[in-house]
């Protein structure tokens, strides 16, 4: 009977729907909830509808009105939601380039949260994420030290290993994004996975580590399609072909580069359709 206890109680549900990898349980559930009443259920609501769209964030605007939204949760008193907003902004744009305009956006909202010597590891990773070249003299020796540690919680790890690749610190991110992977598996949290995997194996293929790249390639592109979308099994052939290009198998790295070059742009995805040009050139 209470209508902003009910909204808060369907967006949780969608919230744990697109955790547990299943986008349409989570769309009806969007639709029942009336007008968000607060800040902090608003940015939830934008966070589902972020998760459920297509990942190319598309223009400055669009941007803007995530940034909006994360901000507002935090003033509200939900950093956490502040943290996880953002982070889904930065990571989005980082696959897609929404343009410059966009970016100067993410890095002053980055800068705004906290820089690298924050406490919070993902305020790191966003930090790092939303600015690789300028930020990295400050923040590759926190990620070297909190590469070290045991303590890290599925969710930090599953920021801190994007955020390491982002500086080409392929040895740091290998062990995060690993960790990433098992964590989003043993949590149930299978809506997290195709993306950990992508990552994953385009790190192992580039340290050579084939052993590790081609079941972790396979398996992307084996669950994408229902757990992930266009883009992670476009992410899964990327990591199979680079393997292919290596080897020296120029048919199977054509193919592979030729389906995600196809699905990448699809979906907006121009740092995939980039790297599918890497098994080519192999």
């Amino acid at each position: 009977s209470d209508p902003a206890h009910r909204a808060r109680r369907l967006l949780c549900a969608g919230e744990l729907a697109l955790e547990l990898g299943r986008p349409d349980l989570a769309r009806p559930l969007l639709r029942d909830v009336d007008e968000p009443s607060g800040p902090v259920e608003r940015a939830l609501a934008t966070w589902i509808e972020e998760m459920i769209s297509p990942p190319d964030l598309g223009d400055a605007e669009r941007v803007a009105r995530v940034v909006h939204a994360a901000e507002r949760a935090g003033d509200a008193g939900d950093r956490d939601l502040h943290i996880r907003l953002l982070w889904l902004a930065i990571s989005r744009a980082w696959w897609t380039d929404p343009g410059p305009a966009a970016r100067r956006i993410l890095v002053e909202a980055a800068r705004r949260l906290g820089g690298a010597g924050h406490d919070d590891p993902r305020v790191l990773a966003i930090y790092t994420c939303a600015d690789p070249v300028g930020h990295s003299a400050e923040a590759l020796p926190r990620l070297q030290a909190l590469a070290a540690t045991q303590s890290l919680d599925s969710e930090s790890v599953r920021q801190l290993g994007p955020a390491a690749l982002t500086l080409g610190a392929f040895d740091i991110a290998a062990g995060f994004l690993a960790s990433a992977a098992e964590g989003a598996r043993s949590e149930g949290r299978l809506g997290q996975l195709p993306r950990m995997l992508v990552l994953h194996g385009i790190v192992a293929a580039f340290r050579g580590e084939w052993d590790v790249a081609v079941p972790v390639g396979e398996e992307a592109r084996r669950l994408a399609p229902e757990l992930g979308g266009p883009l992670w099994i476009a992410g899964g052939e990327t990591v199979l072909s680079v393997v292919a290009g290596m080897r020296g198998d120029a048919d199977a790295a054509e193919r592979g580069a030729a389906r995600a070059e196809q699905l990448g742009l699809a979906a907006g995805g121009k740092v995939t359709v980039a790297l599918a040009q890497v098994g080519r050139v192999l």
